[in-house]
């Protein structure tokens, strides 16, 4: 014959609510107080675009043996603008190169 456990008496469940409640230790949020100053630094915005600077730019480059390419990354890399304020190219090196100079 099975053997049947008797179901929990109402002492056997208050034994369990009379044991200390398990706590857990919660560290508080760590806040960040804002800085007492902000410091803005102005930007100086780009110069204009010049192709008779730039392309005497170009012809000195090209004195010293630069390729196309070389000469439209070091204008880049010197923040020479052109006319649309993105990076130089070696078209459009060339197109000033022929059309403004040489």
């Amino acid at each position: 014959m099975p053997t049947v456990t008797p179901p929990e008496t109402p002492a056997a469940l208050q034994a369990d609510h009379d044991q200390p409640a398990v706590t857990e230790t919660v560290p508080e949020p760590v806040t960040e107080t804002p800085p007492e100053t902000v410091t803005v630094t102005e930007t100086t915005p780009p110069s204009a675009y010049d192709p008779e600077a730039a392309t005497a730019r170009m012809q000195a480059l090209q004195a010293q043996g630069r390729t196309l390419a070389q000469i439209a990354a070091t204008l880049t890399a010197e923040g020479v603008p052109t006319k649309q304020g993105r990076p130089w190219h070696k078209s459009t090196v060339n197109y000033l190169l022929k059309t403004r100079g040489r």
